[in-house]
């Protein structure tokens, strides 16, 4: 989808939903997010440049979008977007003899989303309670562009947790038995079927999160899908 016009002839409106900057744009799909581009973590030997940035290594870069040598609101861009760029399903029964299996799969691709998982996992406010999450940390000694170094993330730490949340999840597994005629004769029933079922068995994504369907709620218990297991019996007379 794309943006054709806005009310009274504006050409943006900025706006937030769940930490996430978004903006309605001309040209630009509705969702789309507006904030800052994460460009990598200052390293030691750029800490002049990081410094006339008003940073120091081991803090978290960003672009310097209209390259006048300062990080300002302007250095905002569009980089990405929260609705997927194609959604797609496959849901399939196949039969042979007695048994049936049935799967369904779900499919989300191209966009992202201000992980709240990632927020809270490695933020640098004292008071959090949660554990850090094992990431790949910047140090003095191993510096890399994973992680910034924990306590020092800097004014624009938020750019990192910018995360793709496309997916392919499998909805769920069903394999199922029907007791041949013989048999439901001497039991005098006309059908008896003996199922079991998975919910949530895998999915397929590069998000390091609970839940790339849920990546921008809070972790206070409704931030992750459950896998259920269950049998069950489908019986006639």
């Amino acid at each position: 989808n794309t943006l054709d016009k806005l009310y009274g002839g504006q050409s943006q409106i900025t706006y937030g939903i769940g930490g996430t900057n978004l903006i309605h744009k001309v040209g630009e799909p509705i969702g789309a997010v507006y904030d800052y581009e994460f460009a990598g973590i200052w390293h030691l030997e750029e800490a002049t440049q990081a410094a006339a940035f008003g940073q120091r290594p081991g803090q978290v870069k960003v672009t310097d979008v209209n390259g006048d040598g300062k990080i300002t609101a302007d250095d905002r861009k569009v980089i990405g977007q929260v609705t997927p760029k194609w959604t797609g399903g496959i849901t399939n029964t196949l039969n042979y003899k007695n048994f049936d299996f049935s799967f369904f799969v779900n499919i989300s691709q191209g966009n992202i989303f201000k992980s709240n998982f990632h927020g809270w996992s490695w933020s640098d406010t004292p008071t959090r309670t949660f554990n850090g999450f094992k990431a790949d940390y910047w140090t003095p000694e191993r510096q890399s562009d994973g992680w910034h170094q924990p306590g020092n993330g800097g004014t624009y730490a938020n750019a990192e947790y910018y995360k793709d949340v496309s997916f392919v999840k499998v909805g769920y597994i069903t394999l199922g038995y029907k007791l041949p005629t013989g048999i439901l004769d001497k039991l005098k029933i006309s059908g008896l079927r003996l199922y079991a079922t998975v919910q949530n068995p895998f999915v397929f994504t590069k998000y390091d999160g609970w839940d790339p369907e849920n990546a921008g709620r809070d972790q206070f218990g409704a931030a992750f899908m459950s896998r259920t297991f269950m049998t069950g019996l489908n019986l006639s007379f």
